[in-house]
C-alpha cells in the first residue's frame, strides 16, 4: 500500500485522490526512484529518469515511460500538492507483464544545521543488497536496517559484505578521507546515487583523486573523515562509526560541501531561467 503524503498522487498519468486506497500484489516487481524538488524542480531530472531505465533494464524489462512523461507527471503532482520542496518517490510496479507507475510524495528528514556542522553518527551492519545495482524494494533489508538505526540511535547504517568490506549505508553511499585522497566502494557492488554521481563530478572539478575500491570495514580507523551522500543528505559528515571519531571540519571534506551546494544552486538558476 502506498503511503503518498500531500492530498494527491500520480497512477498511470492520472491525478488520484491519496484517500484512495491502493493495493499492489505483493509478487510484483517494485523498481523506484527518489528525487528531490527544490523551489518546486527536480533536481537533476535527467539523471533520476536514465536512473530508473537503467535499473529497470538490469531487472530485464522494458521501461514504458518516456522522459516527458516522467517530467510532466512530477509537474503535475507538484502543481496538485503545492509542495515547492520535498521528497517524490516513483514507483514503477511489473506484474504479470504490465506496468504501472505512481509518483508521490514521500515523508522526509533533511539533515539539521547540527548535523552538518558536527556530523552524525553510523555504525556497521553485516548485511547486503540483492542485485544491488538495482533499486528494486526489498522490505526485508529495509526493516533490519531500520531496526538496527533506532536501537542504537544512528542516522544511518553502513552495510558490510561477508568480507568484511564497506559497501554503502542503507540509505546513502559513504565515502571515506586519507589526506589528500577519497575513496568508495565500487559502482558495481552498491546502489550508485545520483548525488554519488554529482560528488565524484565534483571531485574532479576541484582536483582531487576519488578511487573506488574494496575497503575492508577493520581499516576504518585509517582514515581522516567519512561522509554520506544521497538525496535528503546531500554531503554529510559522519562524526563516528562505532567507536571511531572521524573529523568533521576536515578542510577537503568542507570545500566539497560548498562545490556541491553550488553545483545544485547553479543546476536551479538554469533551470528556472528558462
Amino acid at each position: 500500500m502506498l503511503d503518498p503524503q500531500g492530498a494527491f498522487f500520480v497512477r498511470d498519468h492520472q491525478l488520484i485522490s491519496a484517500s484512495e486506497e491502493t493495493k499492489i500484489p505483493a509478487e510484483s516487481l517494485l523498481i523506484y526512484e527518489v528525487v528531490r524538488i527544490l523551489d518546486a524542480t527536480c533536481l537533476f531530472c535527467q539523471e533520476h529518469y536514465n536512473r530508473l531505465k537503467f535499473s529497470a533494464k538490469l531487472a530485464g524489462v522494458e521501461l514504458n515511460l518516456s522522459e516527458d512523461e516522467f517530467r510532466s507527471d512530477l509537474q503535475q503532482l507538484i502543481k496538485a500538492t503545492n509542495y515547492q520542496e520535498g521528497n517524490v518517490k516513483i514507483l514503477m510496479q511489473y506484474h504479470k507483464g504490465t506496468q504501472q507507475f505512481y509518483f508521490f510524495f514521500i515523508a522526509h528528514r533533511y539533515p539539521s544545521a547540527e548535523e552538518y556542522k558536527h556530523g552524525v553518527k553510523a555504525d556497521f551492519l553485516k548485511a547486503e543488497r540483492l542485485s544491488p545495482q538495482v533499486k528494486i524494494v526489498q522490505e526485508n533489508l529495509r526493516h533490519q536496517a531500520d531496526q538496527f538505526i533506532q536501537e542504537k540511535g544512528l542516522y544511518d547504517a553502513i552495510l558490510v559484505n561477508s568480507s568484511n568490506h564497506v559497501l554503502e549505508g542503507s540509505r546513502t553511499n559513504v565515502f571515506l578521507v586519507r589526506g589528500k585522497e577519497f575513496y568508495t566502494s565500487p559502482a558495481k557492488h552498491v546502489l550508485s546515487g545520483i548525488t554519488r554521481e554529482k560528488v565524484m563530478a565534483c571531485l574532479h572539478e576541484l582536483g582531487y583523486s576519488c578511487f573506488e575500491k574494496e575497503i575492508d570495514c577493520e581499516s576504518i580507523a585509517d582514515f581522516d573523515a567519512v561522509f554520506f551522500t544521497g538525496t535528503s543528505p546531500k554531503i554529510l559528515p559522519v562524526a563516528k562509526i562505532g567507536k571511531h571519531s572521524f573529523n568533521v571540519d576536515h578542510k577537503l571534506l568542507r570545500e566539497l560541501m560548498l562545490a556541491y551546494d553550488e553545483l545544485v544552486a547553479a543546476y536551479l538558476r538554469e533551470v528556472l531561467s528558462r
